[in-house]
């Protein structure tokens, strides 16, 4: 009953038109009629805006406030090692210095996708699968592009790992080709690579309608609908609020 009353009360989402409902009315819907038995659901994507606040953070850039943890949370929760999962604290063990730390940020990603993967189930779980996979993609892509060493890019990655071997098999090629549900991601990368805003913006195009894909998998009223919209507004405001600076932000952070 409450997963109905949620998901009606949710306006449509179409990117480039107005959107009748904001991320912190989205959450105080969720935190007034979802049970807290499927907060961890929850939690990971919140875990997910926290990690990337925590680059913010070290940059002493704008932190994005539809995380769960504030600019001075964040100070506290590194000091005393609390409220984050424990891989992070393994993370500023390995590299102390905040310049290795921001060096490295991708050992983090790597990290909290395996985590996230593993303890997820239904659309989370796929969620970040895709998530994951895109970053890879673009990662290849930009390695080719600039002639990165992609063996090195790809460091913090398990090389026996089918998707990361197939990266790896390309090593020596020309150019990249991503596997083919991942097709029209190098069509974009061509496309618009001298561009970052209006890349960014593709990329987060392509993986707003791949989600909508990964929807339809699940029942229309169940906490996995209800974590399908939740990416989908997220995306929405960062495509809505993108301007040329943010493009390369968001481009830099992907890869």
């Amino acid at each position: 009953m409450a997963y109905y009353f949620v998901i009606t009360s949710l306006p449509p989402l179409i990117l480039g038109t107005a959107a009748e409902i904001s991320f912190e009315e989205f959450q105080r819907l969720v935190r007034l009629n979802i049970y807290k038995k499927n907060s961890p659901c929850l939690q990971l994507f919140y875990t997910y805006i926290n990690i990337r606040n925590m680059r913010a953070f070290w940059l002493e850039e704008p932190f994005d406030p539809r995380g769960t943890l504030s600019e001075k949370e964040m100070e506290e929760s590194l000091l005393v090692r609390t409220l984050m999962p424990p891989f992070v604290f393994d993370f500023l063990d390995r590299y102390e210095s905040t310049q290795d730390r921001l060096r490295y940020f991708a050992d983090l990603y790597a990290n909290f996708f395996r985590y996230a993967i593993g303890k997820g189930d239904g659309f989370i779980h796929k969620y970040f699968s895709l998530e994951r996979e895109v970053r890879l993609i673009v990662t290849a892509l930009r390695a080719n592009l600039f002639k990165k060493d992609i063996v090195k890019e790809m460091q913090f990655e398990d090389p026996k790992d089918p998707f990361i071997a197939h990266i790896l098999a390309q090593k020596d090629m020309q150019t990249y080709d991503p596997p083919k549900e991942y097709e029209r991601l190098k069509g974009i990368f061509e496309e618009f690579q001298e561009q970052p805003s209006k890349l960014a913006l593709a990329f987060l195009e392509f993986t707003f309608e791949k989600i909508a894909e990964l929807e339809e998998n699940y029942p229309p009223f169940s906490i996995d609908a209800v974590l399908g919209y939740m990416v989908r507004l997220y995306i929405w405001e960062n495509w809505h609020k993108l301007d040329e600076t943010q493009g390369k932000t968001i481009v830099d952070l992907i890869a």
